[in-house]
Parts: structure tokens; C-alpha cells; sequence
């Protein structure tokens, strides 16, 4: 049983990891173009996705490391 909860936390952390790390590359990228003095109506739409993505990455960090969403 032991065993069991120990793999189950295994799990979380490592999902934790990796949602941290994407979540660390969508900040570099929305920065990114953050920085150009000019975005193109498709670069717009993109830096919107990539805000929208960071904020359900966010959620889900939330839920794993608080348990709320």
C-alpha cells in the first residue's frame, strides 16, 4: 500500500515538474513577443492563445499543488 501511495506522489511531482517547465516556456514566449514594437493581427492572436494556455497551465498547477481550481 505503501508502494502504491509513494508511486502515486511520484506521479504528481513529476506532473507538477512538467507543468512548471511549460509553464516557465509559455512566459519566455509571451515575453518574447511582448518585447516587439509591433505584432501582426496573427502574432496578436497568438500572444491571446498563449495567455489563454498560461492561465489553464496556471489552474492546473493550482489544483495539483492546492487542491483548488
Amino acid at each position: 500500500m505503501t508502494d502504491m501511495v509513494s508511486q502515486a506522489e511520484g506521479t504528481v511531482q513529476s506532473q507538477l515538474a512538467t507543468l512548471r517547465e511549460e509553464h516557465r516556456e509559455l512566459d519566455a514566449r509571451i515575453a518574447g513577443m511582448a518585447d516587439r514594437p509591433y505584432l501582426s493581427a496573427e502574432e496578436q492572436i497568438e500572444v491571446a492563445r498563449l495567455k489563454k494556455l498560461k492561465l489553464k497551465n496556471t489552474q492546473a498547477l493550482n489544483y495539483f499543488q492546492f487542491g483548488v481550481v
